[in-house]
């Protein structure tokens, strides 16, 4: 019995040596796993660039609108100038129905023409009353001047014969006077005729200048250099269309509507909207690089010109609705090609810092409320607790607890810790 109990010991021994080397194996096995399934990313000693990125579309400063005629009811356009063609000063951009206003016109150009020949008549059957007149009060200047010499010769004349010419001297006075107030009444009666006449043509003008004036603003040309830009027409639109559709040749247009605008493309922003999280990181004056996918290749330099300070709700699908804030973009340097609407994309550089260590942000996790990382050894990987320096969208600053070289786990590689950056 005593011979076999150290056999024993020896077998007991032997087993649990080889538990322990599998139990090594399994183990180193697991770490290789482990390491071998989760993404890791190394850390660098570089410079420190928080970029933001911002999508949004090309609008200029000013814009030029051509507006429909005021107070011309409802008009057909005729012709309308291409969407984004180019036009120079005075051309022709829309043209609208012009029948109803060319009738208006021809219509009061004959009544400017009635006018202007009831005048003339007026003034020459004035002139004949006149003359007619005058013509009475010659003879009857010529009855009183007679009469007064048949009363100066009355002294080789009976007492009779001398009481009859002043009888008839008296008479011929009263028919002088009558007269010379018949050719000023018949004058006064012309002048008063023709200023009705004439006030009734100066209204007549007016309407024919009105008409003329309508007519012409019937044609919009184009006040300066430009690209078209067509506008919605909100009329034409129907429920679950998906918006108004542009105007075009044969839309009805009312009066005052905006058909066509003529932006001024010589200063240029990009209008974009950012989430309330990401106001605090903007500023107005800060700088951005601008590119255009209709413009492959292309940069534009620009900043930051206005920054809204209040939020405002984006209509979505969602309740409550997010709010965000708008963002002015203003490019100092404008490229010919550029229209309005054209999608942009603008890069912010928002914090800079030379020389930092650098991790991704899916790198850094939260561990008993501390930042924490996952360095990579031979054995798998280490929790270790890190000071953030700097935090940006997509990488972050590492002030200590890492050092440059070491690799770092993208994903928690316990399976207990969750995954994702900030976890």
């Amino acid at each position: 019995m005593r011979r076999r109990w150290p056999r024993r010991c020896l077998g007991i021994l032997a087993v649990g040596s080889l538990i322990a080397v599998a139990s090594a194996r399994c183990s180193s096995s697991s770490a290789d796993v482990i390491r071998a399934t989760v993404p890791t990313a190394e850390v660098k000693r570089g410079e420190f660039a928080d970029r933001m990125t911002l999508r949004g579309e090309i609008s200029p400063i000013r814009s030029l609108v051509l507006n429909a005629p005021s107070r011309a009811g409802e008009l057909q356009i005729i012709k309308l100038a291409p969407n984004g063609s180019p036009v120079k000063k005075g051309d022709v951009v829309v043209e609208f129905d012009v029948s109803t206003v060319r009738r208006t016109l021809d219509e009061k150009r004959s009544e400017l023409k009635q006018a202007r020949a009831e005048i003339e008549r007026a003034r020459a059957q004035g002139s004949i009353a006149e003359e007619e007149s005058l013509t009475t009060q010659l003879g009857a200047n010529y009855n009183v001047e007679r009469s007064r010499l048949d009363v100066e010769t009355s002294d080789v004349l009976s007492r009779i014969e001398s009481e009859q010419n002043k009888l008839k001297l008296a008479d011929a006075e009263q028919l002088l006077d009558e007269a010379t107030v018949s050719v000023e009444s018949d004058h006064a009666t012309t002048e008063a005729d023709v200023k009705a006449l004439q006030q009734k043509q100066t209204k007549v003008e007016a309407d024919v200048s009105l008409a003329e004036h309508n007519l012409s603003a019937l044609t919009l040309r184009a006040p300066t250099d430009g690209i078209v830009s067509i506008q919605p027409n909100y009329r034409a639109s129907s429920p679950g269309s998906g918006g108004a559709r542009e105007f075009r040749p044969g839309d009805s247009a009312w009066s005052g509507a905006a058909i066509v605008t003529l932006p001024d493309l010589s200063e240029v922003t990009v209008l974009a909207r950012i989430d309330e999280s990401d106001r605090s990181r903007l500023s107005e004056g800060l700088r951005a690089m601008v590119r255009v996918e209709a413009l492959p290749g292309v940069e534009l330099p620009g900043r930051i010109s206005q920054l809204s300070t209040l939020a405002k709700p984006e209509i979505t699908g969602t309740w409550p609705p997010p709010r965000r804030f708008d963002v002015t973009i203003l490019l100092e340097k404008v490229d010919p090609r550029l229209r309005p609407g054209m999608s942009a994309t603008a890069r912010l550089i928002i914090d800079r810092a030379p020389k930092a260590l650098i991790i991704p942000t899916d790198a850094l996790f939260q561990r008993d409320g501390q930042p924490t990382v996952y360095v990579q050894t031979s054995d798998g990987f280490v929790r270790r607790h890190v000071r953030v320096a700097r935090r940006g969208q997509e990488i972050v600053a590492i002030a200590s607890g890492v050092s440059a070289g070491e690799r770092v786990a993208l994903r928690a590689p316990d399976q207990n810790s969750g995954t994702g950056g900030g976890q």
